[in-house]
């Protein structure tokens, strides 16, 4: 190993001591013993360079040059910890406490206390949730054995040909099972977890490697402009239609390819390693970069050659912008100002696209227009871009893996080259051979061996499948229950900008934002997938950082949303001030699609104003309501349902003029008293039952201003239920 390699390697396992320590429940043995132990009886003998780091990174007088940056970035790392009040922790009986419970805005005045994660390895298991500790001091150390255990049997399994390959492993190893584990207990509050802080401070040694210790640092953010006009936009609709469903799917996963391959391939230019990726996802990412003069030379460089090639390829549809800010060691424990000044940059940037090309390119006009995005071709009918959206999208429900090769291969049918930046992506393994990583979409069993990297990455790639094919979108609105509409969703979270900018308060640390937006991301990346797997008739296009976007059998979309709304609660420790909203829109299966998806945006848009824009609400049937509402109204409509038909009592012509009574007697800002009684007339003629008759008289007043919602999906869902 180089002495980078060996700082990088010995920064990133400097405390798997704790790991180990807390495995048995001898307090005197402390954790760099451990640590020593694991260099003598685990660790691979071609990286035991690294035992003076694990050993010594505590210890004063030391002149070892790795140990004495090991030390400072250490220090930097851990400068973040809040003390905590009262009596010590206990390494063996403190739980990591949940990120999520931590944020506070206007409504989680204290908070969430009690919300801890159990030990074991990261999925997509709902026991990965954080949860309310029922007896707060039983000892953790029978989890810790089998969590080392485990930890231990596929640690020896690492694929170990070269540096990079051993190193890349290990982080995602490390990933899977120290998320849960927290860094300090004794004095310190448990809410930085031992991969965040592992990560966080092999980034801050990677920097103090290039500024020779000096604590000068960029706090770098890329993201896209242009997302929803590349999306939705087709220059002929009814041309558009055709395999919309899979180009749809494609784009959107081009969009977060191309955003990995812009983090990934900035980290490539600058040296780095991928523990200086902060955080990528939902259309952005970050890194943390030395603050040198080469590294801010290849910066620009580099912001420059991407949206030149962006305007050959897209025509300007899509711009690159790439946010720098200069921030010191004191910095990353306030990260908060920080954030503000990027927040800044970022909102100059995107006023102004482009703006880091010294020279607009000129392109000569081609002969041909393709019909679904508009952009010049040479080639008649559909463009080769959209044929490779369409590829992709055909292709990824099919897979359940995605290999990143750092280097730049012919195109083929599963073969993605990101030319400009020097990768190529390929769906399902690459026998390449080549350098890179192999993502699984599951944490279980990921390593192999080889010359490459093994990671995982929780990608979302539902699709209702028949015969090997996705079905169409008129197939999924014909697959309804009643009407045959489709229904396509888009739910964010609530107040994102505020939660990162203001929700930690004085904690906004570099390791706290880094969990925070890791924490957010595992639940709309990952989770949201497996929710929609228990459908039939659901196509996800995205999900992702903070977004969800869905399309399917229209009854299936709105269990979708509820679904996704309760686990996101129980997600967020039921804090008041973590929501999302969602808008639904209704249509048939032939309606053009990216129509479709900007009116479900503005139907996002009105519950976002909802209730004095208190947000946490739903859009449907172009009425914005509580979540709660929402549940209210399924509840009672399914309840109506069960009682519809000549033997039950209930026509579905008595709930349309129900609801006709209702509008009849009601305005924008208020209902007017007489329709009760007229309803209490219309249920004795044609109500015979009287017990039924005296429930109906309590649930449809209760519904008030919901029952137009209520009598639509009643009326939606038994529609052609006969011809059914």
């Amino acid at each position: 190993m180089t002495e980078r390699e060996t700082l990088l390697l010995g920064v990133l396992l400097h405390d798997i001591g704790k790991f180990w320590q807390r495995t048995e429940p001898q307090k005197r043995i402390s954790h760099q013993e451990w640590g020593r132990r694991f260099c003598e009886e685990i660790l691979p003998a071609k990286w035991k360079d690294i035992e003076p780091i694990l050993t010594k990174h505590h210890e004063s007088g030391i002149y070892d040059k790795l140990v004495i940056l090991a030390q400072k970035a250490d220090r930097l790392s851990a400068s973040e910890r809040q003390k905590r009040e009262g009596i010590k922790g206990d390494i063996r009986i403190d739980r990591l406490a949940s990120i999520l419970g931590k944020v506070s805005l206007e409504k989680n005045q204290k908070e969430k206390l009690g919300f801890g994660y159990r030990l074991m390895h990261l999925s997509l298991d709902e026991k990965c949730f954080p949860f309310r500790s029922v007896d707060e001091n039983t000892t953790l150390i029978h989890e810790y054995r089998e969590l080392w255990n485990s930890f231990v049997n596929e640690f020896v399994e690492l694929p170990e040909e070269t540096f990079q390959t051993y190193f890349e492993s290990l982080y995602f190893l490390l990933q899977k099972y120290t998320w849960c584990i927290p860094s300090a207990t004794y004095y310190s509050e448990p809410d930085i977890s031992l991969f965040d802080h592992a990560k966080t401070t092999a980034a801050i040694a990677a920097c103090l490697w290039e500024t020779d210790e000096k604590d000068n640092f960029l706090f770098l953010e890329g993201d896209l402009s242009g997302i929803q006009d590349f999306l939705y936009t087709g220059a002929n609709p009814q041309e558009a239609q055709k395999g919309m469903a899979k180009r749809l799917r494609g784009r959107s996963f081009y969009l977060t390819l191309l955003n990995e391959s812009l983090g990934y391939g900035l980290l490539m230019e600058l040296e780095l390693p991928i523990v200086n990726m902060l955080w990528c996802g939902g259309g952005h990412y970050a890194i943390l970069a030395p603050n040198i003069k080469i590294v801010n030379e290849k910066i620009k460089k580099f912001e420059e050659r991407i949206n030149n090639w962006l305007i050959e390829e897209f025509q300007g549809e899509l711009a690159f912008n790439l946010g720098v800010v200069e921030c010191s060691g004191n910095d990353l424990k306030t990260f908060a100002t920080v954030l503000s000044q990027m927040r800044q940059v970022m909102s100059n940037k995107k006023k102004r696209k482009f703006s880091s090309l010294r020279n607009l390119p000129i392109f000569p006009l081609k002969k041909e227009v393709c019909p679904v995005c508009g952009c010049d071709t040479d080639n008649k009918g559909i463009c080769d871009n959209c044929r490779t959206m369409e590829r992709l999208g055909e292709l990824l429900p099919k897979v359940q893996s995605l290999s990143l090769v750092k280097e730049v291969l012919p195109e083929s049918e599963n073969v993605f080259p990101f030319r400009q930046l020097g990768l190529t992506w390929v769906l399902g393994t690459s026998h390449s051979g080549k350098p890179g990583i192999d993502f699984s979409f599951t944490s279980e069993s990921f390593l192999h061996p080889g010359r490459r990297s093994c990671g995982f990455k929780f990608v979302a790639n539902t699709a209702p499948i028949v015969n090997n094919q996705i079905e169409s979108f008129e197939e999924m609105a014909n697959a309804s229950t009643g009407v045959n509409y489709l229904g396509i969703l888009r739910m964010d979270m609530d107040n994102l900008g505020t939660t990162f900018a203001l929700g930690l308060r004085d904690e906004r640390s570099i390791s706290r934002v880094t969990t925070l937006s890791r924490t957010i991301d595992f639940f709309f990346s990952g989770y949201v997938d497996k929710i929609c797997k228990e459908f039939r008739h659901i196509y996800v296009t995205y999900t992702g950082g903070d977004d969800v976007f869905i399309l399917g059998a229209w009854n299936e979309i709105i269990e979708v949303a509820r679904k996704i709304n309760e686990k996101f609660t129980l997600y967020t420790c039921e804090n008041p001030d973590l929501s999302i909203s969602a808008g639904i829109f209704l249509c048939k299966g032939k309606f053009p699609i990216g129509r479709a998806a900007l009116l479900t945006g503005e139907k996002l848009k009105q519950a976002k104003v909802f209730n004095q824009r208190r947000k946490n609400a739903v859009t449907l049937f172009n009425h914005s309501i509580s979540w709660e509402k929402l549940n209210k109204i399924v509840e009672n409509g399914e309840w109506i349902i069960s009682k519809l038909g000549k033997n039950a009592g209930i026509s579905r012509s008595l709930i349309y003029r129900i609801s006709q009574l209702y509008k009849q007697y009601s305005s924008e800002d208020k209902i007017h008293l007489y329709w009760v009684p007229k309803f209490f007339y219309m249920l004795a003629r044609n109500i015979k039952s009287n017990e039924l008759r005296a429930q109906l008289q309590s649930v449809i007043p209760s519904l008030g201003d919901e029952l137009p919602v209520w009598a639509s999906y009643v009326a939606l869902k038994t529609r052609n239920l006969v011809k059914k």
